[in-house]
């Protein structure tokens, strides 16, 4: 009788974990397909998350939800399998080889949701992202398609408030004396700046080279052509990213007199030999349609165009144009030759 009683309920208790975990791996699958299907939906509503997040990134609300399927579905599935066989013995091998393919085919699974996420088709391919960045509702007709993917580039892959930035001193500072050495390599390098001036002596050879109008005439600097493109390139003294020029001259074409680099990074870049060089960010600039509309603005909400937070983009001025050499220094900021109102400098 006592035996009786103990065969009927071994299975009672050996069958109500095995539905448990059936249904842990069910909830699992859930989570993982329900990942899959919210992550291109999250993407084409904010277009930051596919160029600031990566895959593993858990800003993504359908990274966690994938993550978390898988994990479920294979420890359940695991779990089914080796109750199974713990009941009912393998002699053959089946269940084992059955066990060993149910967590093989979660790993290729997994493996495939990772390609087309990182992929093409969905949130993080490039083709996708291009796609999503410009048409994301912000004006950029006027800007070449090259230049437009890049400047919403540089707008969406920087934090969309200036935070501590917003405090950031940015004031010269007391420069170093150059070394001897320093002064030398400094001419050769200005030389071979002005030396590659030449490719740049009008609109239309600099429209070809994929530079577009981002500012109006301002007083000391002109007006600012950037090649959106190259902004995020190392510090490239015959390639700079922002020429300026002279555009309020009556009756004569728009002339180059200056070039101004633009250079992403952590830190201010090396640039020119010796300490002269003294480069500084803009913070919270607003483009509307690629032409600067305003800047110091707090944050992106701020802006009805593309907000770049400028905190991390280092600015130099370089006046190696002949004839328009600059009395304030070559790398001051303004010239007071193109000053019309004073340019806030003082007598």
């Amino acid at each position: 009788m006592a035996n009786d009683l103990d065969t009927d309920s071994t299975p009672e208790r050996t069958h109500r974990p095995i539905h448990e975990w059936i249904a842990v791996s069910l909830f699992g699958f859930l989570l993982l397909a329900l990942g899959l299907a919210l992550d291109p939906i999250f993407h084409a509503n904010d277009t930051g998350l596919g160029l600031n997040n990566g895959l593993f990134t858990i800003a993504n609300a359908g990274h966690w939800l994938l993550g978390f399927g898988i994990v479920a579905t294979a420890i359940g599935l695991w779990r089914v399998t080796s109750l199974l066989v713990a009941r009912d013995g393998d002699r053959s091998g089946v269940l084992r080889i059955a066990q060993a393919s149910l967590v093989l085919g979660l790993v290729v699974l997994g493996a495939a949701a990772v390609y087309v996420l990182a992929g093409p088709g969905i949130g993080h391919a490039d083709e996708s992202i291009q796609t999503l960045i410009l048409s994301d509702g912000t004006d950029r007709s006027r800007l070449p398609q090259e230049q437009a993917l890049a400047l919403a580039t540089l707008a969406w892959t920087r934090p969309g408030s200036l935070g501590e930035h917003a405090s950031m001193d940015h004031g010269a500072e007391e420069s170093a004396e150059p070394t001897v050495e320093e002064d030398a390599a400094m001419a050769e390098a200005l030389a071979v700046a002005t030396a590659s001036a030449t490719r740049f002596d009008t609109i239309e050879e600099i429209t070809a080279l994929g530079y577009v109008q981002a500012s109006g005439v301002t007083d000391g600097a002109g007006a600012h052509w950037i090649k959106w493109s190259i902004v995020d390139k190392p510090f490239d003294i015959e390639n700079p990213s922002m020429l300026l020029f002279d555009q309020l001259k009556r009756g004569e074409d728009p002339e180059l007199i200056a070039y101004s680099y633009w250079v992403t990074g952590e830190e201010a870049p090396e640039g020119f030999p010796g300490p002269a060089d003294e480069w500084h960010p803009h913070l919270g600039m607003c483009f509307e349609n690629g032409r600067l509309k305003d800047d110091n603005l707090p944050d992106r909400r701020s802006c009805n165009g593309d907000w770049i937070n400028g905190s991390d983009i280092w600015m130099l001025h370089a006046w190696i144009v002949p004839g328009l050499e600059n009395e304030l220094g070559v790398f001051a900021n303004v010239n007071p030759f193109l000053c019309e109102r004073a340019c806030g400098l003082e007598d």
